[in-house]
């Protein structure tokens, strides 16, 4: 799915290109020359989560999936937001922010070494799982007019990560109950692609690729993110929206927070309101 989605976007950034030399330009969408944007809408992703925690003493963690070994909900919905500001005519600034939250409970049907605690088979489990995303992009526009523009930049993912497992636990024949959780930010920088295309006054299409591959500090990985928009502006100052988007990402850590792995994806689609000015 990853590859027929990356060969959409930059089959889109090709075609889009292409059309530029051959129709006539829009009239003028407001979203080509506004000096700001903000959008809000919501998010509808489906996540798969596989996680790991090693102990203090450097045991190995069991690499869980938190939808099928600990009964998380694949869907969710969450609000989300972005901020564009087009510093000059070429050069913009992208701010965006969201966050997943969730938690479950199950019964596990395999032994879980998590940190320094061990749930064996049966064990009731509470879990939770949180992730902020936050993104900081600038980019240059190397091709623009009144209604196609084509640009890179780069920027940096902040991805903060919340994992907690609770529930009883056999130390020396007693039974207890303990939790433990692993938690740190990974700064991601990336590099990225993106276009738009109004094809009139009043609808545009957008689309962007996002990626990193590298050894930052305590964090050893690499990230993909790629999303597809469509915008009707349906007033001067304000448009709705669908987009789709999708990310992966597969991190090593070896920090005071946390030793592990985590390997993320999600994907969906999201609608959300423009205000431009």
């Amino acid at each position: 799915m990853f590859g027929n989605i990356m060969r959409f976007n930059f089959l889109l950034i090709a075609v889009l290109f292409s059309i530029s030399t051959q129709l006539i330009a829009a009239s003028g969408h407001p979203l080509m020359d506004s000096t700001f944007q903000a959008s809000f809408g919501a998010f509808f992703p489906k996540s798969n989560t596989e996680f790991s925690l090693d102990s203090s003493t450097g045991r190995i963690g069991t690499t869980i999936d938190f939808e099928d070994d600990l009964g998380f909900d694949e869907h969710s919905t969450l609000p989300f937001a972005t901020f564009d500001w087009r510093i000059t005519d070429r050069v913009k600034l992208n701010l965006e922010y969201f966050e997943i939250d969730r938690d479950s409970k199950a019964q596990i049907e395999k032994t879980i070494n998590w940190g320094d605690l061990t749930f064996d088979t049966g064990a009731q489990v509470k879990a939770k799982w949180d992730v902020s995303v936050a993104r900081i992009f600038l980019g240059y526009s190397f091709y623009k007019n009144t209604n196609i523009e084509l640009g890179a930049g780069g920027g940096i993912h902040f991805m903060y990560f919340d994992a907690k497992l609770s529930g009883d636990v056999s130390v020396n024949g007693n039974t207890l109950h303990a939790e433990e959780k692993a938690d740190g930010i990974a700064p991601l920088p990336n590099i990225g692609i993106y276009g738009k295309y109004a094809f009139t006054d009043k609808w545009l299409v957008s689309s962007r690729v996002d990626w990193f591959g590298a050894e930052i500090g305590d964090y050893d990985g690499d990230l993909w993110s790629v999303d597809a928009a469509i915008q009707y502006q349906a007033f001067e100052n304000v448009g709705f929206g669908l987009n789709y988007r999708f990310l992966d990402l597969d991190i090593d850590a070896d920090s005071s927070d946390w030793t592990g792995n985590v390997n993320y994806q999600y994907h969906g689609p999201s609608v959300f309101m423009t205000v431009n000015f």
